[in-house]
C-alpha cells in the first residue's frame, strides 16, 4: 500500500550550508525504512523519493530495521517474543533467525550483508552476538569488558571492519569501536550524560550519535579518535538515531518521545584530496522534513547502494 499524504518534503530549506565537506540539500535523496506507529501498531515504512510504502501490517510490533546489500533485518514480537528476522529490504518475504527465550533485538546487518550483529539479554545481561544470515555461527562477541556490563546499538563500519557499539562499563553509556571479530574496545566518547546510538558517516570518518545531556542533540566524533563537535542542534526539541547515507543523514527530530518526525541534515563527503579527515559541520537549520504526522516516527534506516563502503 502506497500513501503520500503524511509526507512533507523541502518544508525547511534554506541555503547550502558553507561547508565543502557538507553535501548539498538539492541533491536526491537517499531512500530509508522506518517505524511509525506504537506498540502493536508499530510497522516498517519504506520512504523512496515522496513516496511511503508500507512493508509489514500485522497485529505486532515491528521495530529497529537495518538495510544492507538489499537486505532487510529488524526485531519483531511477532511470534510472541522479541526475535531478529532478515528478508529483502520491501519484507515481502521475511524468516525468522533466533529463537531463544530471551530478548533478541537491535539487529545490525554487515555491509556485504552476510553478517549480522545484535544484542541479546540471553545471558542476563544486554551484550553483542553475531550470527549469519540463516541464524547459525551463533557467538558472543568479546569486546573486552566484564559480561555484566550492558551493551547496546552495534553499527557496523562502511567497511565491515569495525563495530561500533554503546557501552556503561566506564560508568555511563559511551560509544566504543571494536574489531569485527571481536577483541580490546576502545572508547570513542566522554559525555557526562552518556552517548547513544552510533551511526557511521557514509565514508568511515565518523562516528554520529546522541548526547543525552540537556536537551539531546547529535554530535560527531572522528573514527580515528579526537574531540567530539555537535553535529545537529535543536534547542526546542530532541534530536536522535542518526542514519547516513553519502549526502544526507536523516535524523528523528522529538526522539525518544511519542511524536517523531524524520528530517534530513546534509553529510560529510570524503576527505579531500590533500587527505586528513573533514570536519563535520555543525547544523543548526537547513533541515528537510521528510516525515511528519500524529503517528511516532522513528529509527530510520537509510538504504545504501549495494556495494556502497566497500574497499
Amino acid at each position: 500500500m502506497t500513501v503520500n499524504a503524511r509526507v512533507v518534503l523541502a518544508a525547511l530549506v534554506t541555503a547550502a550550508v558553507a561547508c565543502d565537506e557538507s553535501g548539498p540539500l538539492d541533491v536526491a535523496l537517499p531512500a530509508f525504512v522506518f517505524v511509525s506507529g506504537t506498540d502493536q501498531e508499530a510497522e516498517l515504512y519504506l520512504w523512496r523519493g515522496d513516496t511511503l510504502t508500507r512493508l509489514t501490517s500485522n497485529a505486532f510490533g515491528d521495530g529497529e530495521p537495518h538495510v544492507a546489500a538489499g537486505r532487510l533485518v529488524f526485531t519483531s514480537d511477532r511470534d510472541g517474543n522479541p526475535e531478529v528476522y532478515f528478508g529483502d529490504v520491501r519484507a515481502t518475504t521475511v524468516r525468522r533467525l533466533t529463537t531463544d527465550a530471551s530478548t533478541d533485538g537491535e539487529p545490525a546487518l554487515h555491509p556485504a550483508g552476510d553478517r549480522i550483529a545484535f544484542v541479546s539479554m540471553r545471558s542476563g545481561t544486554p551484550r553483542l552476538w553475531t550470527m549469519d544470515t540463516l541464524g547459525g555461527s551463533l557467538a558472543p562477541l568479546a569486546t573486552g569488558s566484564a559480561v555484566f556490563y550492558p551493551e547496546r546499538a552495534p553499527a557496523w563500519s562502511p567497511q565491515g571492519d569495525r563495530l561500533a557499539f554503546t557501552s556503561a562499563r566506564t560508568g555511563t553509556s559511551q560509544v566504543f569501536v571494536v574489531d569485527a571479530i571481536g577483541g580490546a574496545a576502545v572508547q570513542m566518547t566522554s559525555e557526562a550524560g552518556g552517548a547513544f546510538d552510533p551511526a557511521w558517516s557514509a565514508t568511515g570518518a565518523h562516528i554520529l550519535y546522541v548526547s543525552a545531556a540537556g536537551t539531546p542533540r547529535v554530535r560527531s566524533v572522528p573514527a580515528s579518535g579526537g574531540a567530539a563537535v555537535d553535529y545537529a542542534v535543536a534547542a526546542d526539541t530532541s534530536l536522535g538515531e542518526p542514519s547516513c547515507g553519502d549526502h544526507f543523514c536523516v535524523v528523528v527530530r522529538g526522539a525518544y518521545g511519542v511524536d517523531g518526525d524524520l528530517v534530513a541534515y546534509g553529510a560529510p563527503r570524503a576527505a579531500p584530496a590533500g587527505g586528513g579527515v573533514p570536519a563535520l559541520p555543525t547544523h543548526t537549520g537547513g533541515v528537510r522534513v521528510l516525515v511528519t504526522g500524529a503517528a511516532n516516527d522513528r529509527d530510520p534506516a537509510v538504504v545504501r547502494p549495494e556495494g556502497a563502503g566497500k574497499r
